[in-house]
C-alpha cells in the first residue's frame, strides 16, 4: 500500500466515526462562511441550530413535489492576484440548513461516495476537520488544516512515492465549481441510471441536494458557491464520481500509475513517457461525463524530480523569520526586500504569505521591535506587499493591529495609520465594484480597531459589503432564528485579526504555517 493510500484509509476510517450530528454542527457552525481570510470577523455564526427535521420536505404521491424558496448566492469579489479575481459567496441560511440535514442524515452513503474502495485517485481535501490527534473532536481550522494536508500530499507522500517513477503529470480542472452540473452530484451518490430514472422522485438525497443547489442559486442547474463547506462536500462527491470512472479507465489499460487530488488540482505519477497522454485522455473523458473541463494552461508533464517541490521555499529559507522570537527592523526590511525579489522570480506561489505569518508567534504575538519612526516605514513596506499580492491584505492589516496594540504609545503613527486608510478608502470606493475586498475589510478596521465610523450611506447593492458599512446583517432575512453576523462594539466586541485569521497557528491547532497558493484559493 502507498502512502498517498494510507493517508486515503486512515482519513476514511476516521470520517466513518464521525457522529453525523457532531458533522452537522460543525457545517453549520464553522463551515457556514468562507475561510477567515475572505471575510472579517463580524461574520460569524452567532446561532445556528440544527433542526430535528428540515426547513422544506418532500410531499406528494412518490414524493414527487419538492418546494424549495429561490435565492440567490450572495458573492464578494476576492483577489486571485493583480489581474483576477473569485467570487467567494454564501448561501440562503434555511438552504445550507437543509443541504447539511440531507448530506449529514446519510452521512454513512457520503463517506462511501468519496472514499470508494475501487479508488487509485487519492483525495486529500476531504472538508471535514479529522485528523489522528484530535479523533472525533473536529476543530474550527479550515485553511490551516488544507493548507497541511496540500504539503502532506505534495511534498510528503507523493515524494515518497517518487523513486518508482519517472514522470509527473500536473493538471487542474477548468473554473471547477462554476461549471458543475447540480444533476451530475445526484449521479455521484446514486449513479447516473438510478438517479436519471426519475430525476423528480424526491425520496433520493441526490436529487434533493440537487433542488437544493438549484434554488440556491436562484433556479440554476449550474454554478455552486465557492466558499461554504457544504458545497466543498458537494465536490468531493462529483470529483470522486471522476476519479472512480478515471481509475477504471487507467487500470483497464494497465497503466502503471500514482494519482492525488488536493480538490480539483491533480497529480499523477507515472513511469512511461507515452502515458501522459493516456492519462490526461482518460481524466478528461471521466470529466466530460460531468460537464467539467480540464486546463490547458494548468497542464505540464515534468521529469522527476522536477515539480515535487516549490522552488520558491529553498531560498526563502535563507531570509526566514520564523524562528525569531524577536525582529528587529533591519532584519525586518532585508527579508521583506529579498521576498519581494522572491516573489518576482516565483509569482503566484505563497512566499508573501509565509512570511507574513513569520512576523508573529504561535500564540499570535507580534514579533517585530520597532521604533515609532521605523512604525511608518514598516507600514509602508507592507502595504508593499499588498500592491504585490492583493490577497494579503487582511494579513498584513492583522499586523498593523498588533503593531498599534503593542505600540499603543505611538501616537502620530495611529494618527497616520488612520489617515492613510481613510484616504485609501475613499480611493476604493470610486470604483466600489472593482474594490468590494478592500472595502470591507478596511471599513471593519477603521471601525473595530481605530474607533472610527465611516460614512453609513455608503451606496452599493452588495449586501456583504453593506453588512460591514451599516454594521448589521443586511443579507439573507435575519429574523427566522438564526445569527449571521457580530456586531463590532468596540472595544468590548473585538476578535483580534491574527486570532481570527491564525495566521501563526497555535501548536496544538495546526501542524504547518505554510502558505500555497493553490491550496488558499481552494477549487
Amino acid at each position: 500500500m502507498t502512502l498517498c493510500q494510507k493517508h486515503f484509509e486512515q482519513t476514511k476510517k476516521l470520517a466513518e466515526q464521525l457522529d453525523p450530528d457532531e458533522v452537522a454542527q460543525w457545517l453549520l457552525s464553522h463551515g457556514y462562511f468562507p475561510e477567515q481570510y475572505v471575510l472579517p470577523p463580524s461574520f460569524a455564526v452567532q446561532e445556528f441550530p440544527l433542526s430535528r427535521e428540515p426547513y422544506f420536505a418532500a410531499t406528494g404521491t412518490k414524493s414527487r413535489s419538492y418546494k424549495t424558496d429561490l435565492s440567490e448566492i450572495e458573492t464578494i469579489s476576492f483577489p486571485r492576484s493583480v489581474l483576477t479575481v473569485r467570487a467567494f459567496g454564501i448561501i440562503e441560511p434555511r438552504i445550507y440548513h437543509d443541504l447539511t440535514w440531507q448530506l449529514t442524515r446519510d452521512w454513512e452513503a457520503v463517506v462511501d461516495c468519496i472514499f470508494d474502495s475501487c479508488l487509485r485517485i487519492f483525495s486529500y481535501s476531504f472538508p471535514i476537520p479529522v485528523t489522528t490527534r484530535e479523533k472525533r473532536t473536529l476543530s474550527g481550522l479550515r485553511a490551516g488544516r488544507m493548507i497541511y494536508e496540500f504539503i502532506e500530499m505534495a511534498e510528503n507522500d507523493l515524494v515518497g512515492e517518487a523513486y518508482k517513477y519517472r514522470f509527473l503529470l500536473k493538471t487542474d480542472v477548468t473554473n471547477c465549481y462554476a461549471s458543475i452540473y447540480t444533476h451530475a452530484v445526484s449521479w455521484g451518490i446514486h449513479g447516473k441510471e438510478a438517479a436519471r430514472g426519475d430525476r423528480f422522485r424526491y425520496d433520493l438525497v441526490g436529487t434533493k441536494i440537487d433542488k437544493l443547489l438549484q434554488n440556491a442559486n436562484d433556479g440554476r442547474t449550474n454554478v455552486i458557491a465557492i466558499g461554504p463547506a457544504i458545497c466543498d462536500i458537494v465536490s468531493e462527491i462529483l470529483l470522486a464520481a471522476v476519479d472512480k470512472h478515471c481509475t477504471e479507465s487507467l487500470l483497464r489499460q494497465s497503466i502503471d500509475f500514482i494519482g492525488v487530488r488536493f480538490k480539483d488540482d491533480y497529480r499523477f505519477l507515472y513511469t512511461s513517457e507515452a502515458d501522459a497522454n493516456t492519462i490526461a485522455k482518460a481524466l478528461q473523458s471521466s470529466l466530460n461525463q460531468n460537464n467539467l473541463s480540464l486546463s490547458e494552461e494548468k497542464s505540464e508533464v515534468l521529469r522527476l524530480p522536477e515539480g515535487l517541490f516549490r522552488p520558491w521555499t529553498s531560498e526563502y529559507k535563507h531570509w526566514s523569520l520564523k524562528w525569531k522570537k524577536s525582529i528587529s527592523y533591519r532584519s525586518f526590511e532585508s527579508a521583506l526586500l529579498s521576498v519581494l525579489s522572491i516573489d518576482e522570480r516565483f509569482p503566484g506561489t505563497g512566499v508573501i504569505d509565509r512570511f507574513l505569518s513569520d512576523l508573529s508567534s504561535r500564540r499570535f504575538n507580534l514579533k517585530l521591535t520597532v521604533t515609532e519612526a521605523q512604525a511608518r516605514k514598516t507600514y509602508s513596506l507592507l502595504m508593499l506587499l499588498k500592491q504585490r499580492r492583493p490577497k494579503s491584505f487582511p494579513s498584513i492589516l492583522a499586523i498593523i493591529e498588533a503593531m498599534l496594540n503593542k505600540y499603543d504609545s505611538y501616537k502620530a503613527f495611529r494618527d497616520y495609520v488612520a489617515e492613510s486608510l481613510t484616504d485609501m478608502l475613499k480611493g476604493a470606493l470610486q470604483k466600489a465594484e472593482e474594490n468590494e475586498y478592500d472595502i470591507i475589510w478596511i471599513l471593519h478596521f477603521l471601525r473595530s480597531v481605530l474607533d472610527l465610523e465611516a460614512d453609513r450611506t455608503l451606496d452599493t447593492t452588495n449586501h456583504i459589503v453593506r453588512s460591514v458599512s451599516e454594521n448589521h446583517q443586511c443579507f439573507y432575512d435575519s429574523t427566522i432564528g438564526i445569527g449571521l453576523f457580530q456586531t463590532v462594539q468596540y472595544p468590548t466586541s473585538r476578535n483580534h485579526l491574527l486570532r481570527h485569521l491564525a495566521i501563526s497557528q497555535r501548536k496544538n491547532e495546526g501542524k504547518q504555517n505554510q502558505q500555497e497558493e493553490d491550496s488558499n484559493d481552494g477549487a
